[in-house]
């Protein structure tokens, strides 16, 4: 057949034709042009026995055409979308820039012949293929959420749909590789304003930059099932799972006052079984200062300014109590005043320092 000899010469040259420059868009088009039927006149019937018995040489589904990837069939081609365009590498779609020319061609094809819109399946299988980048996977949760989010909660085909992208999705954000199937959390409302975006993040939960721009949260926990990222469930994680020193609550004064910043920011909206004291009550992390030099230690172990009478108590940092970590020092446990047997303790050992025997 004239037409599948001038496509297959066109798709064993396709590589060659890109690297040298040449027109190969054009020759597809051409060759496209030459095979497309338009109205007959007088009887418009001629002209439709003659596109029939062209379409019917094709005993398959397999009918080459021009795609953004070269030629290919049909049945592996897909209508441009918007949506999907940004995501949907890997699947070739009409080139935008001659569709209209051979839009006569496109929709005089058989139904067996047909180029389809993208479906589910096609999704998947560019998810399975390779790890997105940031970009990409944020297109492709927009879509899903813009898609199924303003819905409801799911129907059970629907669901089934959910899991198999969450099982096939991967994307790098932040040098790491991202699995969708391990992610039950995502960081929204006020929390998101306070993070940084270094801030380590449980495994479970979605890096922000993937979801960034969803204004919707509920959305988000409609479409996808995730729930927002209790702060308690962030700081049992910094205090387990420190990725380095510099976020590591008990070996970065930086970071801990970061911690003690970020958890005074949310203290009015904290819930009142907020756990705050038993995950950090034995975890030195707080940035004091001493004649003995700078460390860290747990809440009880440290005073405010107010407390070292004798100027040798481990005191919280100036730069660390402000209006904003008051509270949850206090809470924590960091002492107003130096406890009966210290002070007499250090009473003692003065008044030893100034009457020697």
């Amino acid at each position: 057949m004239a037409y599948d000899s001038e496509m297959n010469k066109l798709h064993n040259a396709w590589s060659t034709l890109e690297k040298t420059g040449a027109a190969s868009g054009k020759l597809a088009l051409y060759t496209i042009k030459s095979f497309t039927f338009h109205p007959s006149t007088p009887d418009p019937k001629v002209s439709d026995i003659i596109k029939s018995a062209f379409f019917d040489c094709s005993k398959t589904s397999d009918f080459q055409m021009i795609s953004n990837q070269g030629i290919r069939h049909t049945k592996d081609i897909r209508h441009y979308h918007t949506d999907f365009a940004p995501f949907m590498q890997g699947t070739p779609v009409l080139p935008d820039a001659i569709r209209d020319e051979i839009l006569s061609m496109i929709e005089s094809l058989p139904e067996k012949l047909r180029v389809r819109k993208y479906a589910f399946g096609d999704v998947v299988n560019e998810l399975k293929s390779r790890c997105l980048t940031e970009s990409e996977m944020m297109a492709c949760l927009r879509w899903w959420t813009n898609t199924f989010g303003s819905r409801g909660p799911l129907n059970d085909q629907h669901r089934k749909y959910r899991d198999e992208l969450l099982n096939a999705g991967r994307a790098v954000s932040g040098r790491k590789e991202i699995e969708l199937r391990v992610i039950r959390k995502f960081v929204d409302g006020r929390t998101l304003k306070v993070l940084d975006r270094e801030d380590p993040l449980p495994e479970d939960t979605i890096p922000p930059a993937l979801i960034e721009g969803f204004v919707d949260s509920s959305r988000i926990h409609d479409a996808l099932g995730w729930q927002e990222m209790p702060i308690a469930h962030w700081l049992r994680h910094v205090r387990d799972s420190p990725p380095d020193n510099a976020h590591d609550i008990t070996r970065s004064p930086t970071f801990a006052s970061h911690v003690l910043t970020v958890l005074g920011t949310l203290w009015k909206s904290l819930p009142d079984d907020f756990e705050i004291q038993d995950i950090l009550e034995d975890v030195a992390c707080i940035p004091t200062g001493s004649p003995a030099g700078p460390s860290m230690h747990r809440p009880k172990e440290a005073y405010f300014p107010e407390a070292d009478v004798f100027r040798d108590l481990p005191v919280v940092r100036q730069d660390i109590v402000s209006d904003r970590t008051m509270n949850v020092l206090e809470y924590l446990g960091v002492q107003k005043r130096c406890d009966i047997d210290t002070l007499i303790s250090k009473s003692v050992i003065s008044s030893t320092c100034d009457h020697p025997c």
